[in-house]
This record gives structure tokens, C-alpha cells and sequence, in this order.
């Protein structure tokens, strides 16, 4: 009960001449503001889309959204959507305003944009991977027996994670979302390449 106002009630007592207050512990008052939200994705490529996804509670009457905390409001919407434009870590500011108050919560370094790969995705139909997006492993898997090739694993600014090598009359590979050291990747976005670059596709590691 930690927003319970109490109402005050006055009296004068007329045999004692004695003023006293009572207080009434019932009445509640009204609900605190407290901002809060999430977004959708925290990682990508410029140019970077995000829904923001507001939870903040109490009587607001106006929310200002800060993309980059700069100081200045970028949007007064209750779930927005923004664009970033530039790369880099962007902290995210929601201020909240009531009748007679406001609360501001700061997510520092939440959204995190890179620059592009310049990677396309062409449709390769002896070629498909599933599940994707994918937690515990992703299964590679070739309609056909092609010859031997090397599949590479490559993170979003195109460093390589692992290679995992298809022998000739192997039609489906899997990867475990761990690295060439057998440690677990962080969750985000990766790409498949194969085929002297000639394949490339885009692959979602969540947690």
C-alpha cells in the first residue's frame, strides 16, 4: 500500500477546547506513475526499426520518448515505432506526466545498431534451414547431394564464427549456436555462407 493516501478529519472538542485530527487509513488516493517499457528487438542493422512497447502505469496524461537520450523528445506516442539511422549503443529514455507529477526511466545502452553487411539473400530452392528464428540448435538441410562445401557462420558485422564442413552424401548439417571453442553465441543475428559467397542467408539465435 505503499500509494494509500489517508484523509484528514478535523475536530474541535467544545468541553476541552482541544483541536485534534483523525486520520481515515481507508480512502486511497490515487495511483503513482512509474514508467517502464521494452522493445521488440535490441540489435540489428542501420537502418534500425524498433517497436517500443509501453508498460508504465498510473494516471498519465503525456509520455515523451527520448531514442537516444539527447535530451530531446522524439516522440509523444504511448508505443512507438523509430528508425535509427546511425550506428552505435543508444540509450532509451521514457518520461511519463500526470496530473501533478512525472517519473522518467532510463534504459542505458538498450538498443545497439551496426552497420550493414551489404549481404544479400538469394533463393537457393536445394537449399532451406529451419527452425528459424532458432534457440537450441538449426537444422541445414540440401534437397540434393551436392559436392563437399564448407558452410561458414558469420556474425552480424560478417566476422566468422564457425565453419562446419558438408561431406559429400550428407544432406542435412546442424548448428548448436556455439562458436569454433564450443562457447555458446550471444542471441542475434547471423548469416550462412557457402559456395565461394555465392549463398548467402540470414539466421535469428535467440535465447
Amino acid at each position: 500500500m505503499l500509494w494509500q493516501n489517508a484523509h484528514v478529519y478535523i475536530f474541535h472538542s467544545v468541553d476541552y477546547g482541544k483541536t485534534f485530527e483523525v486520520f481515515h487509513p481507508f480512502a486511497k488516493g490515487n495511483e503513482p506513475l512509474l514508467s517502464n517499457f521494452s522493445a521488440d528487438t535490441l540489435e540489428g542493422e542501420m537502418p534500425y526499426t524498433v517497436d517500443f512497447c509501453n508498460y508504465s502505469i498510473g494516471d498519465i496524461q503525456q509520455y515523451e520518448w527520448d531514442f537516444d537520450n539527447d535530451g530531446s523528445v522524439d516522440s509523444y506516442e504511448e508505443s512507438p515505432v523509430w528508425t535509427y539511422q546511425d550506428t552505435g549503443y543508444f540509450s532509451v529514455r521514457l518520461t511519463i506526466t500526470g496530473p501533478d507529477s512525472s517519473n522518467s526511466f532510463l534504459k542505458d545502452n538498450y538498443i545497439h545498431v551496426v552497420k550493414s553487411t551489404g549481404m544479400n539473400e538469394p533463393t537457393l530452392s536445394e537449399f532451406i534451414c529451419y527452425p528459424n528464428p532458432f534457440s537450441n540448435y538449426i537444422v541445414f538441410d540440401f534437397a540434393h547431394d551436392i559436392s563437399a562445401i564448407a558452410i561458414s557462420i558469420l556474425d552480424i558485422i560478417g566476422n566468422q564464427v564457425i565453419t562446419i564442413r558438408k561431406p559429400s552424401g550428407i544432406n542435412k548439417l546442424s548448428w548448436d549456436g556455439t562458436d569454433e571453442n564450443g562457447v555458446q553465441c550471444r542471441a542475434g543475428i547471423y548469416f550462412i555462407e557457402f559456395g565461394n559467397n555465392a549463398y548467402i542467408q540470414k539466421i535469428l539465435l535467440t535465447h
